[in-house]
């Protein structure tokens, strides 16, 4: 069952929540609950949310309302979210909660208070509250100090110093954009002065478009409203005394009002008057301004046939009804009009003939119930810079609107659009704004994310001048049609990744003789590798090619950036054909079936930035060929049948080295000393081979490993290669946590050694505890001797520690329990010895964690209680043993010293008693007995 949010995209939380399942591609049906129509307060809504509040969300039988919680259970429930908008590490959520909690108490009432009582008022059929704004004010201008200098604080982008944004970032931006709300002038006061907070602003919009522009158009929209109404004198010059004050009580509009025939301005906006337009107001012959806007009138709209002076019309935010066409023919003869909006009704009907209004620059439609297609030439408006028909009914094809040139914004939004996108669109030189969002076919050049699916988009087939196409994520679920290679000879970059696109591709060598760089990644495409022009990027990773690579080692080719990775390949690489392919900056076959050795010839031109050879079946030695590849960052040799010993030479040659991955092979002998040169590398993984020897103590000359996040060592370009100027992110594939995982966007901010499944011995070097900005560590499943080094608090960003199955003894060392970022811990099966420190953070682990080690006692091990905590157990009230050892040493310190009294009393008279039914001869012997026990 589809989930459904109900929002009102005028709540800054509405659009919080449906930013969030727009950017992770949850499916969702959005139900508008509007609230200026106070459809909040129906008893329909109130049995989904008896608050009476937006957003609210539906999944199945399951409620859920208030926006962050919206957010925590979307990020937890749905799969693909990413981690970084609502992270697994504890640590790290309770830091966004703490973001959220501050929101909502400071930053939130602030700038809504502000905004309403500042600007919106009047809207909503309030006066304007200066005291109440000036409070608001007080607490906005608070909040954004705050906000800049606690929770903007670090080097990172996003909040609390991220690197990539949060729901918090997402809830604090929307709330930020509603002073946007506010006149230019007001809005650069409150925020110009503080840049950080802008250039935050920018960041998480550039993280999160398109779908961040479009949601935030409609409060552009409202700005443009309460510009209009703003300007209304100084547009039209009109004096202050013709205006009307708003009436507060309901009222009709009289029929006497037709007989002011030199009246030229009139304004009944933001009242509350209903009824009819009386026929009379066709008489105002001198009229230019006429605004009825934002009151409760209904019915069809009289004719203004007279009204040729006319030059503005607004009919907003009303209940008229009527025939589109009866409409446009009652103004037939205002051929002055400039502004003309009759958005928020109830008019229906296809769009008519407006050929007449050549100084028309404003056209209002949306939220009406118009339908039918636009009829090509209806509309043939010069002067028009802004069109709004979203929210309407309109289907067919996309209008061809070559005619109005002179357009700045055009919102076709929420329509039932299809079909083709016409090359008009490319006449709109002035265009700045373009809404195609909820329609059957969401148009750009560039329309990444769109829904366009599932039949492959027939618009392209008229788009014989594009060079740029991007259609990636846009739930395509076809063939590519013949015809799209055919028309399309000027293409220079395809992108149609992350689609469901299958078949064959044919060969494009002759076809796309042009193309600099394509990207078929992510689909269901079969069949073998299609020919390509040379020089061409080339990313077809994640399909189902099969066959040889023969092609790609072709002398005559030359390849930049080649990524066939995750297809079904086979075959043996000839040396010849490595030798070739050796000339691009990235190469990527990994996760194919392919074999051969790497050629070992020296003197070979080297140009590659990485090289991805995991999980295939190469055999051989590490070749001497890669001795220059000495722009190499990324050497990914995992999962494959290499052998021999790990060469010096990759230490002494790639300096450049941040990953080094030669996990799951054969490699055997020591580690050599040269490693300890890669003081760049950030992943260095040898697992599961056959490498025997210990650690260097070098290991403390690992740079990137030795510093924390935010040093200036960081370089968080380091693993992106450029293709055609496009950037495109590296990756690495390690074991995290017990499982493979990939990491792209984060592979900067990922450190992490491992050793695990080897023949290494001798003790841990103390020196492993310099490297301060490890993440993850794992020495499982080796021979390592001696105790755990005592300086390992020193690693506090450690996430994962692994020293199971090992032989290390000693005692756990109490700064262990400093580490309050791990989320694994095993010591599993060893020699470890004395209580376990059941203090801190170590608290949040299981028995397994310790099992294995017979000399090991204490909580968890709770069939191993240690023999200190045997002497203080006691039931308590609930028949529970404990050892509150506050309370033995109560005990000890109060009824032992009483017992001990006690004692000595009873015992005391109990001889002395005796004795004094003796002879005197006995008393002398009782004076003897006291001066030796006291005297002496």
């Amino acid at each position: 069952m589809t989930l459904k949010v109900y929002a009102d995209r005028m709540s800054q939380p509405s659009r919080t929540v449906i930013l969030f399942c727009k950017l992770n591609g949850i499916d969702f049906e959005e139900v508008r609950i509007d609230l200026a129509k106070r459809q909040h307060f129906t008893p329909e809504f109130k049995e989904i949310n008896p608050m009476k509040q937006v957003p609210v969300i539906v999944d199945g039988r399951f409620k859920l309302f208030e926006s962050h919680a919206i957010l925590i259970y979307l990020a937890g429930v749905f799969p693909g979210v990413a981690d970084h908008w609502y992270p697994a590490d504890v640590f790290k959520r309770a830091k966004i909660h703490s973001v959220l909690d501050w929101y909502h108490s400071n930053l939130r009432p602030g700038s809504a208070t502000y905004v309403r009582n500042s600007t919106l008022a009047p809207l909503l059929g309030l006066p304007l509250n200066p005291k109440a704004a000036a409070e608001g004010e007080k607490l906005l201008l608070a909040s954004l100090v705050q906000l800049e200098s606690v929770w903007l604080k670090g080097k990172g982008r996003f909040l609390l110093g991220s690197s990539q944004p949060s729901i918090a970032d997402l809830s604090l931006a929307c709330g930020v954009m509603h002073l946007e709300i506010l006149d230019d002038e007001d809005r650069d006061r409150i925020l110009g002065p503080h840049k950080r907070v802008l250039k935050w602003i920018e960041d998480t919009k550039n993280a999160t478009r398109p779908h961040f522009d479009e949601l935030h158009s409609i409060v552009f929209k409202l700005k443009e409203k309460l510009k209009k109404q703003r300007s209304k004198e100084n547009d039209f010059g009109e004096p202050e005394s013709i205006r009307k004050a708003p009436l507060h009580s309901k009222m009709w509009i009289p029929e006497s009002l037709g007989n002011m025939l030199s009246l030229s301005y009139f304004d009944l906006s933001l009242n509350k008057l209903e009824g009819k337009i009386p026929d009379s107001l066709g008489n105002l012959i001198s009229i230019s301004f006429l605004d009825f806007s934002d009151n409760q009138l209904q019915g069809e709209v009289p004719t203004f046939k007279n009204l040729s002076s006319l030059r503005f019309l607004d009919f907003s935010g009303n209940k008229f009804s009527g025939q589109a066409s009866n409409v446009m023919n009652s103004l037939w003869n205002s051929s002055m009009l400039e502004i003309l909006d009759f958005s928020e009704n109830l008019f229906y009907g296809s769009l008519p003939r407006i050929p007449r209004f050549r100084f028309l620059k404003e056209l209002r439609l949306q939220s009406n119930e118009f339908n039918g297609s636009f009829v090509e030439g209806n509309l043939r408006l010069p002067s028009l810079e802004f069109l709004d028909v979203s929210g309407n009914r309109f289907s067919g094809s996309v209008p061809n609107l070559s005619l109005c040139y002179s357009l700045r914004v055009l919102n076709l939004t929420d329509n039932m659009f299809s079909g083709t996108l016409t090359q008009s669109i490319g006449y709109l030189s002035k265009l700045e704004y373009l809404g195609l969002g909820s329609n059957h076919l969401e148009d750009t050049i560039r329309l990444a994310y769109c829904e366009l699916g599932p039949r492959f988009p027939e618009w392209l087939r008229n788009q014989t001048l594009v060079q740029d196409l991007d259609i990636s994520n846009a739930k395509i679920y076809d063939t590519i049609p013949h015809w799209f290679w055919d028309n399309s000879e000027s293409l220079l970059t395809v992108n149609m990744s992350s689609n469901k696109i299958y078949g064959v591709l044919p060969g494009l060598a002759s076809k796309l003789v042009s193309l600099t760089s394509v990207d078929f990644s992510s689909n269901e495409l079969n069949g073998s590798l299609p020919l390509f022009p040379p020089n061409v990027a080339i990313d077809l990773s994640n399909n189902s090619f099969s066959g040889t690579i023969d092609y790609f080692c072709n002398s005559s080719l030359v390849w930049d950036f080649l990524d066939l990775s995750k297809n079904q390949l086979s075959g043996d690489i000839s040396e010849y054909c490595f030798e070739r392919l050796m000339s691009a900056r990235y190469l990527n076959l990994a996760d194919n079936n392919l074999s051969g050795m790497v050629p070992n010839a020296t003197n070979l031109y080297c140009a590659l930035f990485s090289l991805h050879l995991r999980n295939n079946s190469f055999r051989g030695e590490i070749p001497m060929s890669l001795r220059d590849c000495g722009f190499m960052h990324v050497l990914d040799f995992s999962e494959n049948n290499f052998t021999g010993k790990i060469p010096a030479w990759i230490g002494e040659k790639m300096k450049d080295l941040g990953v080094l991955s030669l996990r799951a092979n054969k490699f055997y002998g020591s580690l050599p000393l040269s490693l300890c040169r890669l003081s760049k590398v950030q992943v260095l993984d040898i697992s599961t081979n056959k490498i025997t020897g210990t650690i260097p103590k070098c290991v403390n000359n690992f740079t990137i490993l030795s510093s924390k996040l935010g040093s200036n060592t960081w370089d968080d370009n380091r693993y992106i290669v450029y293709s055609d100027d496009t950037p495109i992110y590296d990756s690495a594939y390690i074991m995290w946590k017990g499982k493979q995982a990939e990491y792209v966007h984060s592979l900067t901010l990922l450190k992490a050694i491992d050793f695990s499944n080897n023949n290494l011995a001798g003790e841990i070097p103390f020196e492993i505890t310099s490297l301060e900005g490890l993440m993850s560590m794992n020495l499982s499943r080796n021979d390592f001797l001696g105790s755990i080094p005592r300086d390992i608090g020193r690693l506090g960003l450690l996430n994962v520690l692994d020293l199971s199955h090992n032989n290390i003894s000693g005692d756990i060392p109490l700064a262990l329990t400093q580490l309050s970022h791990l989320g694994i811990l095993d010591l599993s099966f060893n020699n470890l010895s004395g209580k376990i420190p059941w203090r801190n953070h170590l608290q949040t682990f299981s028995d397994s964690a310790f099992m294995g080690n017979p000399g090991l006692c204490g909580s968890p091990l709770v069939f191993k209680p240690c023999p200190e905590d045997e002497m203080f157990k006691r039931p308590d009230s609930n028949g529970n043993v404990t050892d509150d050892l506050e309370h033995e040493n109560m005990f000890i310190t109060r009824w032992f010293y009483i017992s001990m009294a006690l004692g000595f009393i009873v015992s005391f008279w109990a001889a002395f008693g005796t004795l004094l039914l003796k002879k005197s001869k006995k008393l002398v012997t009782i004076e003897d007995w006291l001066y030796k026990g006291f005297g002496e």
